[in-house]
């Protein structure tokens, strides 16, 4: 099997759903994901994949996965991307990408890849972070380290640039069982306290107000809170 099937694998311990438009660079992942019955839900084009997956966030409160394939996969994604870091929404977009050999290296050199982008640099300013593994321990260690991220604190967008020569590596059952460790996905709980200095001064704001007015909705329901 590939090393994409750590990713599969981890989609399953959340919804289980995969968004997304299919392409070349991104054949390796969809074919783990099939084999072990993730859910692919494929879209008309790529934005329509990214939004599909911020509605299941939103509905879920969870990470949810959205993947595209290399070049214009990417960048027909980017205002989801974008919708998804404005709005704190927690999603983790994979792209596939040329192999490692072909990525571009010289600024007289725009493009040595078919179809290749450097999505990483175009979207790192609008995303909590960014990955581009180079090896199947970096591959797992991304997609582990974007799950916590993407839905710790402010809750926001992480991507996933993955090089076809990464995907096409090959991993067996004790290095996949070795590799995963879906115990470290589990986002600690907050705690929250109050502080009396502030409570205090609330009260006031609020004992002395004419026209009072909470507006607490959006937060409010991004923490789960009623």
């Amino acid at each position: 099997m590939f090393s994409t099937s750590i990713i599969a694998k981890i989609i399953n311990e959340f919804s289980g759903n995969l968004f997304l438009y299919p392409g070349g660079t991104i054949a390796p992942l969809l074919h783990e994901c099939k084999r072990i019955n993730v859910n692919l839900i494929v879209s008309k084009n790529e934005q329509g994949a990214g939004y599909m997956a911020l509605a299941e966030a939103q509905l879920t409160n969870k990470p949810s996965f959205v993947a595209v394939t290399s070049g214009p996969g990417a960048t027909n994604i980017i205002t989801t991307i974008a919708d998804a870091y404005y709005d704190s929404i927690p999603l983790i977009i994979i792209t596939g990408q040329v192999g490692i050999a072909d990525l571009q290296r010289s600024e007289n050199i725009r493009q040595r890849g078919f179809q290749e982008v450097p999505i990483i640099n175009i979207v790192k300013d609008i995303t909590k972070k960014v990955f581009q593994p180079k090896s199947i321990e970096e591959l797992s260690r991304a997609i582990h380290e974007a799950c916590i991220i993407t839905n710790n604190g402010r809750k926001g967008p992480v991507l996933i640039d993955l090089p076809m020569n990464v995907q096409l590596q090959k991993i067996d059952d004790e290095t996949l069982n070795t590799l995963l460790n879906i115990a470290s996905l589990k986002t600690p709980k907050q705690k929250y306290g109050l502080n009396n200095e502030i409570v205090s001064k609330v009260n006031q704001i609020i004992n002395s107000a004419k026209n009072l007015l909470f507006y607490l909705v959006v937060e409010v329901k991004k923490n789960g809170k009623r």
